[in-house]
């Protein structure tokens, strides 16, 4: 019923068909609705990652179903249990990698209008959720920790270095299952078989997730010094050669690393008491 409004003038029709129309303006807005519509951005089949800890709950599945559902304007996404798009699907639900992981979830999604959710409504699709592991594993041994020096001929402890092996951890597959890849280096050398080796290792789970690289450095020292026979000493006449061959030379240099050392010297001259007499001294040294 139209309420009647008198005017002073009593112009009641004129203001009655006022308020009619305008009666009937808002009712057309307030019904009308643009029918509302889902755009498929990834597609209708979803992986659905478990957290570090392994988890992932119903409220994740809903917000995955909903970030790949974008709805038309005015409207939203409802994410259901049932083809009818009437029972709202439960953000409590909880899966667990150790169960769940590969477990097929199929829920459906309807969009509707976000003033009037009864009306205007998409019709139902369906989205198969699969419950999967994206995560990589982890060392949990420090960067470094595996490093080691070792002395160039000590097999038994340069053996030890290269029989090491970072630990790592995961969020879904046992420390035990995990497989530890090895790359092996080559020696990189600074003298001889002196030098560094660098190893590199990787963690891969169960679900094929590789972890980052880690590296461990061993480095090969020659901390012995070369071995040889000092020659006699030796009285010569003044005008005999003093060259090596004659005065006696190192023939037998010896180390545990480098087998090309050779001894060398340097010699000082030190005047005698009598004429064209002197001491030659020679310091050997290797190369």
């Amino acid at each position: 019923m139209v309420p009647r409004i008198y005017s002073q003038n009593g112009s009641f029709k004129k203001l009655s068909i006022l308020y009619l129309i305008l009666f009937g303006m808002l009712f057309s807005i307030q019904n009308a609705h643009t029918q509302c519509t889902i755009n498929y951005v990834g597609g209708d089949a979803l992986d659905l990652d478990v957290d570090g800890a392994g988890m992932a709950t119903g409220q994740d599945l809903i917000d995955l179903v909903q970030a790949n559902a974008t709805p038309s304007a005015g409207c939203s996404v409802g994410v259901f249990s049932d083809a009818t798009g009437n029972t709202p699907f439960l953000p409590t639900e909880m899966y667990d990698c150790s169960t769940d992981l590969g477990t097929v979830i199929t829920v459906y999604a309807k969009a509707e209008d976000i003033v009037v959710p009864t009306q205007a409504s998409s019709g139902v699709i369906s989205f198969d959720v699969t419950i999967t592991d994206g995560e990589a594993p982890t060392f949990t041994t420090l960067a470094g920790n595996l490093d080691r020096t070792v002395d160039c001929d000590d097999a038994t402890d340069l053996a030890a270095a290269q029989a090491l092996v970072p630990v790592a951890v995961d969020n879904c597959t046992a420390t035990a299952n995990l497989i530890i890849s090895k790359t092996s280096g080559t020696l990189v050398s600074t003298n001889g078989i002196c030098g560094t080796i660098t190893n590199t290792f990787t963690a891969t789970d169960a679900s094929g997730n590789v972890s980052v690289d880690f590296t461990q450095t061993i480095t090969i020292e020659d901390n012995d010094v070369p071995t040889f026979t000092i020659p006699m000493d030796v009285t010569i006449e003044c005008d005999e050669s003093t060259a090596v061959t004659n005065t006696g030379d190192v023939t037998d240099e010896a180390d545990n690393c480098d087998m090309a050392v050779n001894a060398t010297f340097t010699d000082v001259t030190t005047p005698g008491a009598c004429p064209n007499s002197y001491t030659i001294t020679l310091s050997l040294i290797h190369i």
